[in-house]
């Protein structure tokens, strides 16, 4: 991360609530997120299967590194967290 952009975001995440259909909408906002992202967690019903997919799917196509949440992962720049899907996405 660049010292330019640490401080800038140092102090700061970023949330994202996406409904049913929003993988797209999700795609165009996180391909604009640089490498050095604030610590970003997202929020989108869908199956776990689909979840997992679109992780791998947007890690491939954006900047910062995409993955499903796991608990006590630490809130780290660069990296985007979706909710693990199905049941307990919000838990």
């Amino acid at each position: 991360m660049s010292a330019a952009s640490q401080n800038v975001f140092s102090d700061r995440i970023v949330a994202i609530g996406a409904s049913t259909g929003g993988e797209e909408a999700l795609l165009e906002v996180l391909s604009h997120f640089p490498r050095d992202c604030p610590p970003t967690v997202v929020a989108l019903p869908a199956p776990e299967h689909v979840t997992a997919a679109l992780a791998a799917r947007l890690d491939t196509l954006c900047e910062p590194h995409v993955t499903v949440a796991q608990d006590s992962a630490p809130l780290t720049p660069g990296q985007v967290w979706l909710a693990p899907g199905g049941s307990a996405h919000l838990e």
